[in-house]
């Protein structure tokens, strides 16, 4: 039998350094996160994280006078309760709430502003762990018409299924149109639970009214940074096939985006 014939393999495929590999694998990604980087909005739109921690019984009152104020009607009882209980989902019971976004909506708000956080998308197996923009706001009031804003026009199933008092048929109306991409029966079962404690119970509104936030406007007329660089870790965490880790990345980024920082400064 014939020998099998033996491509021919340079020693430098061979013996390639370790660095070289690192070096490869740490461009691939760098350009992987500047293309994200590249769809997130202008740097102008984007507002600090603040956490705005709200008690039950004000996101509540917040939620009926928007409610009232959208849809012409007051709210009764069950409908309150469930989308009170959606915000509880949403924020941890308003431990989490940030920038007065009543449930976890994304993109930019009225006000043309957002935030750049970590979140988490789908579940099970296809669960993963993203940076996304997601609305900021400058008051209580703001975030809660907004939301109930968002409802009455995107998801009308979820509106007549929180008029009727209908848990399922909220939640459902709710998946239906992508407002959340985790597993619908986890989701139901929290709001539902949330809801039945919520249902016929006084909730307390004692306590400070919220404040407003004051988002300081970035200075005009000067040298803007090309993008932003805020949750940028959470985009690059290392996989157990990679030779570089998300520091090292990052310290490209800003490396990058402060030499473009540097040339806009000279041009102007």
């Amino acid at each position: 039998m014939a020998a099998a014939a033996i491509l021919p393999v340079s020693v430098s495929e061979l013996r390639e350094p370790q660095e070289a590999k690192a070096s490869r694998a740490a461009e691939a990604q760098f350009k992987q996160a500047l293309e994200g980087a590249k769809k997130a909005p202008a740097v102008g739109n984007l507002v600090p994280v603040v956490r705005t921690q709200l008690s039950a019984g004000q996101a509540q009152e917040a939620l009926r006078a928007a409610w009232e104020n959208v849809t012409g009607e007051a709210p009764s009882d069950k409908t309150l309760a469930l989308i009170t209980a959606q915000w509880a989902h949403e924020t941890g019971n308003g431990a989490s709430m940030y920038n007065y976004n009543f449930a976890g909506i994304k993109g930019t708000g009225p006000s043309g502003l957002s935030v750049a956080q970590s979140t988490k998308e789908g579940w099970g197996d296809t669960e993963r762990r993203i940076v996304d923009n997601f609305r900021a706001y400058r008051t209580a009031e703001e975030g809660a018409t907004d939301y109930v804003q968002l409802l009455a026009r995107r998801f009308p199933d979820a509106v007549q299924g929180a008029k009727d008092g209908d848990p399922a048929a909220f939640v459902r109306g709710l998946k239906s149109r992508g407002y959340f991409t985790g597993n619908e029966g986890a989701y139901l079962n929290s709001v539902a639970n949330i809801a039945g404690r919520y249902l016929g119970q006084e909730l307390d509104v004692s306590g400070a009214a919220p404040p407003s936030l004051d988002y300081r406007p970035r200075p005009s007329g000067g040298p803007q940074l090309p993008m932003d660089l805020q949750g940028l870790y959470a985009q690059m965490a290392p996989t157990p096939d990679s030779y570089v880790d998300a520091l090292s990345i990052t310290d490209q980024v800003n490396r990058a985006a402060l030499r473009a920082f540097a040339g806009n400064r000279e041009d102007s």
